[in-house]
């Protein structure tokens, strides 16, 4: 047998409930990551005491006491929080252990007014995450991660933005995640330089589909 994780209880029914992990695994942005990782990584910089990482509501969450360090040397950006919360002291239990139930929610930015894509290139954007995410209206503020994106939909999105014609690299996702910034980073299929083939670029968009699929 092999050990997953997942937490489960088989019904009278014969069917399996899923019920979390056993251990601090998340998800983010398809890839799993271990809490813990981040946590230790936290802890050794200077300046912090005590360091906590959560997902909340989709958000990598960093609680921290002392101050918020810089992480971008440290670790791939999936594993960077993008929220924090400076704290006292973090909650624990009555036997001295993190209490992650009692860990507070970060305050929500204000968000930006939605405003229509603008240009030939935001338009491009903006239909394909309709197509692949099945939005109704994305508009150019909006975030690819924050409106349902993940690693196997950006797939998608690569591939139909150059079946249209544009130049754009996976991680130009990761890196310009809104409608508007990704699209000021796309490059007519004209202008783009001849290299050797990557990843999936000999494959015909139905067939990249059918990998995502």
């Amino acid at each position: 047998l092999y050990k997953t994780g997942d937490l489960a209880r088989w019904l009278p029914t014969g069917e399996l409930e899923y019920l979390g992990r056993t251990d601090h695994q998340v998800k983010i942005r398809g890839m799993r990551v271990e809490l813990g990782e981040i946590e230790a990584v936290l802890r050794a910089r200077p300046g912090v005491a005590a360091a906590a990482a959560e997902l909340v509501d989709g958000r990598l969450v960093g609680y921290v006491v002392g101050d918020v360090p810089d992480l971008s040397d440290l670790l791939p950006d999936f594993m960077i929080p993008t929220a924090w919360v400076r704290l006292d002291r973090l909650p624990v239990t009555s036997s001295g252990k993190l209490d992650r139930a009692a860990l507070p929610a970060p305050e929500r930015p204000a968000d930006l007014p939605w405003e229509p894509p603008r240009g030939e290139a935001e338009h491009a954007v903006a239909q394909v995450w309709q197509e692949v995410l099945g939005l109704d209206r994305p508009g150019r503020n909006d975030t690819f991660f924050a409106v349902g994106g993940d690693s196997i939909s950006s797939l998608k999105v690569v591939a139909r933005l150059r079946a249209m014609g544009y130049g754009v690299e996976l991680q130009h996702l990761f890196t310009h995640q809104a409608v508007a910034e990704l699209a000021a980073v796309l490059r007519p299929r004209e202008a783009v330089p001849e290299t050797t083939a990557g990843a999936f670029d000999l494959l015909s968009l139905a067939d990249r589909e059918r990998l995502t699929r």
